[in-house]
């Protein structure tokens, strides 16, 4: 970075988000200067609060550009701020404030891979030479590329199962460190070893704390495996809909999962080098991590879309009540996206299912319900033990529904962009006050084609499946 004459900082080099293969993002920290907001405990980022945790949130943040700490006497116990533009530093402490702050402007230099050094007390990258060299595929900056033998190891034999999935079986592992680890065994690929390290680079350089993390990946012979962070809380539906089961997700959880899903979304659809059209939103693709932090996952059926393409054509898929009604035309976009965006989050809200198999005809379908309480003006009603789950919530709970069905716009063009919702959510805009709550897609029968869950013409395995626990 550099200083201009009136005292103002710019960058010398911009960030690239995500960065390039030859290049990497760092933190560099500059003493003696603090971020104007860090006096406000409300803008902190929610649930960081150690030190290490903000840095490394910030750089799996594509829109991070710098990270600022805050705290009293304990490194491990402070605010953590995650700015996507830098407004104002000023140099020496706040005064009439005595706490201390950290700074850590996020730089792009240039990246060079080091050579990875087995350790004994971690998961070890194959060795030069372990496999043959015309198999031997370096990917300088992404996943480590684990031996068949290393995972066979983690694993124990292939012992504990998470799931089945649509593209092969989930095991956790336990790397030497003791860390947990899901490892995917891919089954029925047809790809060749270059198509599938193409596809490892793909999600490999997608870096954002909202999204599942690919940790690694196997090629050896016909073997194709994957690594991910483990999620341990599991799947959302299982926290939402199963009430008598789990204790149930407080109010300012269950807003900061929301939130947490549509950073996610907004990322892949507008940082990325191409949009990622995720094309199966659901509470069953969203994970959930020991401290409720909500994780974007499974991207088996997804569709990258160039920038300068304005929709792509692609057979229906998805499931059914999560599945936007321009799926008719078989012409999509990210719009389709914010549409399944808008259900889940009805379904967190209310803690019920879209298409409830198990309600009454009158109550099946939750759009259904929705739309005809919204004509009694009492939209609110969709939540059925309002003051029992989100007691003296009512106005946060109606403007939290209002977002969820301006996603759910029957004309897709009046669907918001998820950068927009993200900041509705953060409560530095309003929701559009001309919605419709006219669903007419609710009325619409369930596509043969994806009755039971099952999609018109399912695609060939893809890397981009990754796990549920």
């Amino acid at each position: 970075m550099q200083t201009q004459s009136n005292r103002v900082c710019s960058r010398m080099i911009p960030l690239t988000c995500p960065p390039s293969l030859d290049q990497q993002h760092h933190l560099v920290e500059v003493t003696n200067v603090t971020y104007f907001n860090v006096i406000d405990p409300d803008a902190a980022f929610p649930n960081i609060r150690d030190i290490e945790q903000c840095k490394q949130a910030c750089l799996q943040n594509c829109s991070c550009t710098a990270a600022f700490f805050r705290y009293d006497n304990n490194v491990s116990d402070g605010y953590c701020y995650m700015p996507s533009k830098i407004l104002t530093i000023r140099e020496g402490p706040i005064p009439n404030h005595n706490f201390t702050a950290a700074t850590y402007i996020k730089v792009q230099i240039p990246y060079k891979a080091p050579n990875p050094v087995p350790a004994p007390n971690s998961l070890n990258p194959v060795p030069e030479g372990a496999i043959p060299e015309k198999e031997r595929m370096l990917v300088p900056g992404m996943p480590v590329r684990f031996s068949y033998e290393d995972l066979h190891v983690a694993t124990r034999d292939f012992e504990e199962q998470l799931r089945v999935g649509g593209f092969g079986t989930v095991y956790k592992g336990i790397q030497r460190d003791g860390t947990s680890v899901a490892v995917t065994r891919l089954d029925k690929l047809s790809q060749g070893m270059k198509e599938f390290v193409a596809e490892v680079e793909t999600i490999g350089s997608i870096h954002h704390f909202n999204l599942v993390r690919l940790i690694g990946f196997c090629a050896e012979k016909s073997q194709r495996l994957l690594v991910y962070e483990y999620m341990s809380k599991g799947s959302l539906d299982k926290w939402i809909f199963y009430r008598d089961q789990r204790p149930c997700l407080d109010w300012q959880t269950r807003k900061r999962i929301i939130l947490d899903i549509a950073k996610g979304l907004a990322y892949l659809q507008e940082d990325c080098r191409q949009t990622i059209i995720h094309l199966d939103i659901k509470p069953h693709n969203i994970l959930l991590d020991e401290k409720y932090n909500a994780k974007v996952s499974d991207f088996g059926l997804s569709k990258l879309m160039d920038r300068s393409e304005s929709q792509v054509i692609t057979t229906l898929r998805g499931t059914p009540g999560y599945i936007a009604p321009e799926w008719q035309e078989q012409r999509i976009n990210v719009k389709v996206d914010i549409y399944s965006f808008g259900i889940v989050l009805i379904e967190i809200v209310s803690r019920r299912r879209n298409l409830g198999s198990t309600r009454s005809k009158s109550s099946k379908h939750l759009l259904k319900v929705l739309q005809k309480k919204a004509g009694e003006d009492q939209i609110i009603d969709i939540v059925e033990n309002l003051e029992g789950e989100v007691p003296g919530r009512k106005e946060e709970v109606e403007r939290m529904i209002r977002i969820g069905a301006w996603c759910l716009q029957d004309d897709q063009t009046r669907r918001p962009p998820m950068s927009t919702v993200v900041k509705v959510l953060e409560g530095v805009m309003e929701v559009d006050p001309d919605i419709t709550f006219n669903f007419t897609h609710a009325n619409a029968m369930v596509s043969p084609a994806v009755a039971n869950g099952a999609v018109s013409a399912p695609p060939q395995a893809s890397v981009l499946s990754n796990p549920r626990s």
